[in-house]
């Protein structure tokens, strides 16, 4: 009865541990779209106050991810998890660094946004309704990613990770039309190339969005498809029913 006892507070004081992370992880996942969300608009709108809360926030970003990974640190060494326990807090390893470097991207997004304001540099309408459609898709997959992540929903997951190949198209047209602005209009290019850097900075943050969700099914399913191309991933996935 008594190592009953001590088990039972010893899995009880586990699973606070656990809760506490994933508290960490999902205020860490509000921030970053904070971020994202906060630097499109900054950038979009021409906004250099909102740019320069993006760039000051950035710490608080890297800050959690910090603590969450002391915290799961401290969990391997000290309970050292198996199975589910020990799958899921390498998933919250990979995924803090995926969350931070979207902040990062985002930080890109809003030291733009200061260029913009700063040197005055103009841009068309229609090259920025180009990078709105991008910058709107990927604040789209990030809301469902982090959705997908507390429920840990594989389907959710599998469905964002098909939009990969719609933001490198979206990114592609966005490219072929401003390097069509550079060529017609040589006045462009200083703002051309903002834009650009900007776009590329979105691009990135698809490709880190699409890594959370492989770690989503990684943990759901202790898959790891990480380098599958789409096909084979339904086919594999398809293989747990």
């Amino acid at each position: 009865m008594f190592e009953n006892n001590i088990k039972g507070h010893i899995s009880k004081q586990f699973d606070m541990e656990l809760e506490t992370v994933r508290e960490h992880l999902f205020k860490m996942g509000g921030l970053v779209e904070k971020q994202v969300q906060d630097a499109f608009t900054a950038l979009v709108d021409g906004n250099d106050k909102l740019a320069k809360k993006v760039i000051k926030r950035d710490s608080k970003v890297n800050a959690l991810e910090l603590k969450i990974d002391e915290l799961c640190t401290q969990i391997l060494a000290q309970r050292q998890p198996a199975a589910s326990d020990l799958r899921l807090i390498i998933t919250i390893i990979k995924i803090i660094t995926d969350l931070e470097r979207i902040g990062d991207e985002a930080e890109k997004l809003a030291v733009a946004a200061q260029n913009v304001k700063e040197k005055h540099i103009s841009a068309d309408r229609e090259e920025y309704q180009y990078f709105s459609a991008l910058g709107e898709l990927i604040l789209e997959m990030l809301k469902k990613t982090l959705d997908a992540l507390a429920r840990m929903d594989t389907d959710d997951a599998l469905e964002i990770i098909k939009q990969e190949n719609e933001v490198h198209e979206r990114f592609d047209e966005l490219l072929s039309y401003l390097i069509d602005c550079m060529k017609k209009k040589p006045k462009t290019i200083k703002s051309v190339l903002s834009i650009t850097w900007s776009a590329r900075a979105l691009e990135r943050m698809g490709d880190h969005i699409q890594n959370i969700n492989e770690f989503i099914i990684y943990q759901a399913k202790g898959r790891d498809i990480r380098h599958l191309d789409l096909d084979k991933l339904i086919a594999t996935l398809d293989e747990d029913f």
